[in-house]
């Protein structure tokens, strides 16, 4: 399985990725909509028609992926500037002061 074809305009791609995909069998995607609604889901290896996903307005799983989603920009930050020793790109920026700010 390969890296999506789709790109947002705020998206990261955690660390570990390769890892993660093989404890969960296949590649999470998160997604939030105007903070009031998450569609969270993996698409398994070999099985995409047949992915588990979830659909939520519940207030509380919607706060839930918000926040696995700052771990992940975070984690990605981390990694980049202190891990591989490099600096945030303009983007990169960008993506943070706006997660920042996103209360």
């Amino acid at each position: 399985m390969g890296p999506m074809d789709i790109v947002y305009d705020i998206q990261v791609f955690h660390p570990d990725s390769n890892q993660i995909k093989g404890k969960i069998g296949g590649e999470s995607i998160d997604i939030i909509a105007d903070k009031a609604e998450a569609l969270a889901g993996i698409f398994e290896k070999g099985k995409i028609d047949h992915s588990p996903f979830i659909w939520s307005r519940n207030h509380w799983s919607v706060t839930t992926n918000r926040d696995s989603l700052r771990h992940d920009f975070y984690h990605y930050f981390f990694d980049k500037l202190y891990e591989q020793g490099q600096s945030l790109s303009t983007h990169d920026r960008q993506i943070y002061t706006f997660i920042k700010a996103d209360d």
